[in-house]
């Protein structure tokens, strides 16, 4: 990685950020369900992601759906 692209991405380079704009553009979208998964995993924290990696790196099951009520891994352990 460059200098120049490490501060773009640097703590100050955020708050440069959020004091010139406005509002933020969505880091995430909105995704309709599947009718099927193979797991759903309740609960984005630490627990829940580390289980989806788990599953997909050890087994190769990568039809999940991680559903929390926030954020993914914004909760206690974001």
């Amino acid at each position: 990685m460059s200098v120049r692209n490490s501060f773009r991405y640097s703590a100050a380079s955020l708050v440069r950020q959020g004091l010139n704009s406005g509002s933020w553009p969505r880091m995430w979208r909105r995704h309709t369900l599947k009718s099927h998964y193979d797991v759903i995993i309740i609960g984005g924290g630490i627990h829940g992601l580390a289980t989806a990696y788990y599953l997909a790196k050890n087994h190769g099951i990568t039809n999940v759906a991680v559903v929390d009520k926030g954020y993914l891994g914004g909760g206690g352990s974001g």
